[in-house]
């Protein structure tokens, strides 16, 4: 039986449509190379999906499969697919696919979202924000990301993804080491997905000390009211920088006009400009302290590693599980390590619902005894 059962379940208590992605897994010999993937959903109906064989078995035969689709499941609640392969199969695209364009103006869209390389700027998000990378080195030198490739590295109808791979320099053109970036844009949908990495690769020394590292979106229009999420938060016109600092994993701290603190931060913040609301969400936020969230008429930044004051983290006990990162009012790196970020912006923004959906995002769940019985996991 050339079928596999699919359940997708919210668990974020939202009712949107939203992406699904992940991999299921196939019998050995059951899709041979050359097979076409589709998907019905409960009632029979075509649902367009985009398929990508991830590894096979010895005979060639798709073992695992990447999927991407869209779902919208009830709040807290399920939709059923079942995902049918053969050799003569025509699979649905959806209304609004994503187009990609390569070469030299490297380039994703959808509808109104667009997402490119940006000039000075390493990314522009149809043509209403500018996506920077911000880093201060160990010597409070700022430094410029620096793009040195930049290509598709996914193309598909329902997910795209853009990558970019560059190195951070100093003003005298001295080079501290990798980032990466890779966006994802989402056929009909005005998200973007974005996921910054560092990878210490620096030319010379054992440890790199950093001062702060940002990911920042600036607005090509007039900011006007800012929000941050919280229990307190922020929500207001942020004439000057309104931030929140996530001091560890159960305590932040509000800065800027208003003072305050709490526990756990969502990790989201919202703009408007003069398109509409734009909203953004680190996932695991308030897991991953420090982290921080500025909102400004200059735009929205969240802190990757972001500025501390030496001793906020002095209470932090037992000292040694924590000493190795920090020193002073610096972060130190060990050469040889990477660090990824996983943002979400939606530019037709709602900050809090962004937020549950980065932190519960949609998978596909292959029916459990079928699963099994494909045998990938051997006895």
């Amino acid at each position: 039986m050339n079928e596999l059962r699919l359940t997708v379940r919210d668990t974020a208590g939202i009712r949107k449509v939203r992406p699904v992605t992940g991999g299921v897994p196939i019998a050995e010999g059951a899709a041979p190379e050359g097979s076409v993937f589709a998907l019905r959903d409960d009632d029979g109906k075509p649902a367009p999906v985009q398929t990508s064989v991830l590894a096979r078995w010895r005979d060639g035969s798709a073992r695992w499969v990447l999927l991407d689709f869209q779902a919208n499941p009830a709040a807290d609640g399920e939709q059923r697919y079942v995902l049918h392969w053969g050799d003569s199969l025509q699979p649905v695209g959806p209304d609004m696919p994503v187009c990609s364009v390569g070469g030299d103006d490297v380039a994703l869209r959808s509808g109104e979202v667009t997402v490119s390389v940006g000039g000075e700027d390493l990314l522009n998000l149809a043509d209403r924000f500018d996506v920077v990378l911000s880093l201060t080195d160990g010597d409070r030198a700022p430094c410029e990301a620096t793009i040195e490739s930049a290509e598709i590295e996914t193309s598909g109808a329902l997910r795209s993804t853009l990558s970019l791979v560059g190195s951070f320099r100093t003003q005298t053109g001295k080079r501290l080491f990798q980032f990466r970036l890779r966006a994802s844009a989402y056929a009909g949908l005005s998200l973007v997905r974005l996921e910054p990495l560092i990878l210490v690769d620096a030319d010379a020394g054992v440890v790199q000390r950093v001062h702060d590292l940002w990911l920042r979106l600036h607005p090509r229009s007039v900011a006007g009211r800012t929000r941050i999420g919280g229990a307190p938060g922020w929500d207001g016109h942020a004439d000057y920088t309104e931030a929140l600092f996530q001091v560890d994993d159960a305590h932040y701290l509000l800065e800027g006009t208003l003072d305050g603190e709490g526990t756990k931060a969502p990790g989201w913040a919202e703009l408007e400009d003069a398109d509409g609301v734009a909203a953004l969400a680190l996932r695991d936020f308030w897991q991953q302290w420090p982290k921080a969230l500025d909102v400004s008429q200059f735009g929205l930044s969240v802190g990757l590693l972001p500025d501390f004051h030496e001793g906020n983290f002095a209470h932090l006990e037992p000292w040694y599980k924590h000493q190795y990162l920090f020193d002073g009012d610096c972060y130190r790196l060990r050469t040889g390590q990477a660090r990824r970020w996983d943002v979400w912006v939606d530019l037709n923004g709602d900050g809090e619902s962004l937020a549950k959906h980065a932190n519960a995002p949609l998978v596909p769940v292959p029916d459990p005894a079928q699963a099994l019985a494909t045998g990938v996991w051997d006895e």
